[in-house]
């Protein structure tokens, strides 16, 4: 049994983060693919459920913090693994069509003794399209949970960033090159 604590600092937006710890044959997600029903709807909207039961029916062991963690903020979760080698991680970005901030396949092994920082990139789940219009988006001041626009792209990618081509705010609401970071340290 390997305990693990897992500090995520937000850079920007609220929803929880979920991790999962696995062995090497699962992918929460794959560049080019299309992403499952659960990180659609994690990425639009920000609940795990969906995406826990779908892993959970792969054996995966999933965790997700108990609370927001609002720009600036940081939460604290204790994970523990039992021989699985990996942990990946998925949180909306609340301010957008149907951003993730996620990290794929970290090698648990390597961090005894030591903390590390991940820093979380920014994906689009591919769910819908890129609009930035408030009428598509969960987050305040939008208030549309729920609601889809657009011709959807069909596949994970990297998400481009906020361009202000309807009513997000470039300064307001970007990113740099990460959005959020995780820092993990082995404490048995």
């Amino acid at each position: 049994m390997q305990n693990y604590r897992f500090q995520f600092v937000r850079k920007s937006s609220p929803p929880p983060p979920l991790f999962a710890v696995h062995g090497h044959h699962v992918e929460l997600f794959s560049l080019g693919e299309e992403a499952s029903q659960g990180l659609k709807e994690l990425s639009q909207d920000g609940p795990t459920a969906i995406l826990e039961a779908e892993l959970a029916d792969k054996g995966v062991k999933t965790y997700v913090h108990d609370g927001l963690i609002l720009p600036g903020q940081t939460g604290v979760m204790w994970v523990t693994t039992y021989g699985e080698n990996f942990g990946s991680a998925a949180a909306m970005l609340a301010r957008t069509n149907d951003a993730f901030i996620g990290a794929r396949k970290i090698p648990l092994a390597m961090y005894w003794g030591k903390k590390q920082t991940v820093l979380l990139r920014v994906y689009d789940s591919g769910a819908e399209e890129i609009n930035e219009s408030y009428d598509y988006i969960p987050a305040p001041p939008c208030n549309n949970p729920g609601e889809e626009g657009g011709t959807p792209e069909g596949f994970v990618h990297f998400h481009p960033g906020i361009f202000g081509i309807a009513d997000l705010d470039v300064l307001r609401d970007s990113w740099g090159a990460y959005a959020a970071k995780m820092v993990i340290e082995r404490v048995r």
